[in-house]
């Protein structure tokens, strides 16, 4: 996904356009307080403390360097009330992962001007301002204590709610917000790149496009299926909780910027990828990414050879 959005933002400036990148930082709902309370049940277990894991949390060595690192910094740590430890804990692990995918992305070429919090958008009335939007058209309304948006009306197939009965947001709420934001920010057109699974999630969204008075073409989205990471023809076990993956930085230590940008580009996007490490390490013909440099350095050489013998190529007009 980054190698694609970075790419189109540089065709689209390269065309003309005035493109600004952001990276939307999911620091709010479920998956971010089932962060924070991994790392703490972490730490209390690195402290000697009984635990009970739940079903579903993180488990990776990288949650327990996080934990190791919060105690030894306070050794303390476990002896404060749970909420206040989870709440810490979920501040260190998010931004130690958020800084090391600034630094994974900045080696990999990708630019983003604005990195936005999904905090934010309660913090500053942005989510408020939003249903607002959505009421004034006439499609959102309340129902068992929740509120609703009318997407039914809209294309979708079926209403969404937007407010739970108990005050929390949904995901939906949040992603309303946030494309709110931006058109009331000035821009006319926006460019999600997203998961190939959330391919259902267009509809709804541009329902709510819609509700805000923009012109549908006015939002588009630019689907990435997922890679298959291989090794000599055989896949690379990947699982974020359990903590066996390779990251963009190991693939990049491996194979080069190029090299990986190249391949994760050499299909469409919303076609699932092969990307064989062992692959894009040959230097042979059978490698897509040698054989392009190879080309490029045979142009060189005819044109460096052209030059020494006095043929000038004419100017560009």
């Amino acid at each position: 996904g980054a190698a694609v959005g970075d790419s189109l933002a540089r065709l689209l400036r390269k065309a003309g356009h005035h493109v600004h990148t952001e990276y939307y930082i999911n620091d709010a709902g479920r998956q971010m307080r089932l962060l924070g309370l991994s790392v703490w049940l972490r730490v209390l277990e690195l402290a000697g403390r009984p635990v009970e894991w739940p079903e579903d949390y993180y488990r990776g060595d990288y949650i327990i360097d996080i934990a190791r690192e919060m105690l030894e910094a306070d050794p303390g740590l476990p002896d404060m009330p749970a909420a206040e430890g989870e709440a810490r804990c979920y501040e260190k692990a998010m931004n130690d992962i958020l800084n090391g995918i600034k630094d994974d992305l900045r080696d990999f070429r990708v630019e983003h001007l604005q990195w936005f919090s999904e905090k934010t958008l309660v913090e500053t009335g942005a989510v408020d301002a939003a249903f607002a939007a959505l009421g004034k058209s006439g499609y959102t309304y309340e129902q068992d204590n929740a509120f609703w948006f009318a997407t039914e009306q809209l294309g979708d197939d079926k209403n969404r709610v937007l407010k739970k009965s108990d005050g929390s947001l949904t995901y939906f709420a949040s992603d309303i917000a946030y494309h709110h934001d931006k058109f009331e920010r000035g821009y006319d057109w926006l460019i999600d790149v997203w998961g190939a699974d959330h391919h259902g999630y267009i509809p709804r969204m541009r329902a709510a496009i819609t509700a805000m008075g923009k012109e549908r073409d006015s939002f588009d989205v630019v689907l990435i299926q997922l890679v298959n990471l291989l090794r000599e023809g055989h896949p690379v076990s990947m699982s974020t909780r359990a903590g066996t993956f390779e990251t963009l930085a190991d693939v990049i230590k491996e194979v080069g910027t190029d090299a990986a940008r190249f391949m994760f580009l050499s299909r469409k996007s919303d076609s699932p990828l092969d990307f064989d490490l062992e692959l894009a390490k040959q230097r042979s013909l059978d490698n897509p990414v040698y054989y392009v440099q190879y080309a490029h350095a045979r142009i060189c050489a005819v044109l460096r050879r052209a030059a020494e013998r006095g043929f000038v190529l004419p100017e560009k007009s």
